[in-house]
């Protein structure tokens, strides 16, 4: 399997509107809880089962981290869903500005664009 996986905290990902001035609300208790726990979503580039690139940012909970990080030290392919939940994919291998506006809409993060990589 090829990938890449970044926690968003490793990325520089920034959170909008934390500093309690309202500019951000989540639209329920659980979106809050996950915008909230950034440092454990992973940013994921990597080919699915027909062999596209596509982008994905994955939730994982704290006590299936070392789980998914030894999943994905091997060769074989790894369901994501089974390590935690999928909050946005796309495919390509970045992420496309719908994401970008889906994440920034339901979790108040700003997901900066790296400015490379083709789709091939």
């Amino acid at each position: 399997m090829s990938y890449t996986s970044k926690l968003l905290k490793e990325k520089g990902m920034a959170r909008s509107g934390c500093e309690g001035n309202g500019a951000f609300r989540a639209a329920s208790r659980r979106d809050q809880l996950i915008a909230n726990d950034g440092q454990n979503v992973h940013k994921i580039r990597a080919k699915d089962s027909t062999g596209r690139w596509a982008y994905y940012f994955l939730h994982v909970p704290h006590h299936r981290e070392r789980l998914f990080r030894e999943a994905l030290k091997g060769r074989e392919t790894v369901n994501l869903e089974d390590y935690g939940e999928v909050l946005a994919s796309n495919y390509g291998k970045e992420p496309t500005d719908a994401v970008r506006a889906a994440l920034k809409e339901r979790f108040g993060w700003d997901i900066p664009k790296s400015g490379g990589g083709s789709d091939d």
